[in-house]
């Protein structure tokens, strides 16, 4: 488990104006570390990388020379096409891979935050995606965001 996500909220009509903040609150299933007022909400997105671990299922068999491709990912830009038509760039920063039978692979990629995962593994509206690379339909059957950096 990473850090976390963060996260802004705005108080409306507060009933307390001037309070103490905890360092750390726990609410059920929730952490809430390194909670602290700001003066107002940033203008924008916020940068961030994430860390993720994606379990891929492919149509047909995969080799070792084929797996080796996906290191290129790493030198070149993902161009990410929106429902609007309007194109992102982000980039990836760490990949590795690891071969858990003929077909079903493990990725572990450090990248710019805002990558649709299931959509750079099965290849729609993203150029390059894990299946052109490897030269058949790959599937995401899960994915986990392990950690998250701030990019400042």
């Amino acid at each position: 488990m990473g850090k976390g996500r963060p996260f802004f909220a705005k108080l409306l009509s507060p009933k307390k104006r001037n309070t103490r903040l905890p360092k750390k609150s726990n609410l059920d299933e929730i952490t809430i570390h390194g909670l602290r007022q700001i003066d107002h909400i940033p203008n924008g997105p916020i940068y961030f990388k994430s860390k993720i671990n994606i379990l891929i299922s492919t149509k047909n068999n995969i080799s070792s020379q084929k797996l080796k491709k996906l290191k290129q990912l790493i030198t070149t830009p993902i161009e990410i096409t929106d429902a609007n038509n309007k194109q992102h760039k982000k980039t990836i920063y760490k990949l590795k891979y690891k071969k858990n039978s003929l077909q079903l692979l493990t990725i572990e990629i450090e990248a710019d935050g805002g990558i649709p995962i299931k959509r750079f593994v099965d290849g729609f509206s993203i150029i390059p995606n894990i299946s052109s690379i490897l030269g058949t339909q790959c599937t995401c059957e899960k994915f986990d965001i392990n950690q998250i950096y701030l990019s400042k």
